[in-house]
């Protein structure tokens, strides 16, 4: 599904990424801004035990690997939590 803010004008919704609905979850397009957030998996250990590195010790290492992710591919998703999920209709 494509869900674009209907307040958005034409144009400017055809240069958005969509986002992602389906039954088990909402993903949007990743952002830098989503470091901070990220850090909470990427610090614990056994979360990131079956991740290419060991786990992230600071804020700034998760932002560094989520620049190189957002390098190498400019359309990576992220969950969207709850809270921020639009209501179904």
């Amino acid at each position: 599904m494509n869900d674009v803010d209907p307040t958005l004008t034409p144009m400017l919704a055809l240069t958005l990424p969509p986002i992602l609905t389906g039954n088990r979850g909402v993903y949007r397009p990743l952002l830098i801004t989503d470091a901070a957030a990220l850090f909470v998996a990427h610090a614990d250990a056994q979360v990131h035990h079956f991740w290419s590195g060991p786990a992230h010790q600071s804020v700034e290492e998760t932002q560094a690997y989520t620049a190189r992710t957002l390098d190498q591919s400019p359309l990576s998703w992220a969950p969207q939590p709850r809270r921020m999920r639009r209501s179904e209709p």
